[in-house]
């Protein structure tokens, strides 16, 4: 017995509409490229601020060395009851910074010493902040006389 078979309606392999899964289109490369850039942007700008800020604060501490030193030196002076000199140093310190040392005698014993250290804003066109210290010195004996020199205005 012979059978025959008869064309039945096999179904057809069903053709996939889906894309392979096996790499990443040009779009997806480039918006990968573009959040890549932006980050490495915003780090670099992060190691900008950062120097800018040890570069500021070597400054001030600067500022702070030399003040201290100035404003110790004029209140041993008066504690010597010697009238210290009152001055301005022009490019004094880093950068072209101005030194200035005033001694006010408005109360002869109670006398204020005051330390400014200014930064040089030549070609900036931005006025920088001062650095100021100040001290006073009681003198029970108080302090004749006024001080030599004057300071920066």
């Amino acid at each position: 017995m012979k059978v025959h078979a008869t064309p039945s309606s096999s179904p057809r392999p069903a053709v996939s509409t889906a894309r392979a899964e096996d790499g990443f289109t040009l779009i997806e490369v480039l918006a990968a490229l573009v959040i890549l850039a932006v980050g490495l942007l915003s780090v670099e700008a992060l190691g900008i601020g950062a120097s800018r800020s040890v570069t500021f604060a070597d400054r001030q501490s600067e500022y702070a060395v030399a003040s201290s030193a100035a404003l110790e030196s004029a209140l041993q002076a008066l504690r010597s009851d010697s009238m210290p000199d009152q001055w301005c140093h022009s490019g004094a310190l880093a950068g072209g910074a101005t030194l200035s040392r005033a001694i006010d005698v408005s109360d002869p014993k109670l006398v204020r010493v005051t330390v400014r250290a200014t930064p040089d804003s030549a070609g900036t066109g931005v006025v920088p902040d001062a650095f100021e210290i100040s001290s006073s010195a009681y003198l029970p004996n108080g302090i004749s006389g006024t001080p030599t020199g004057s300071p920066c205005p």
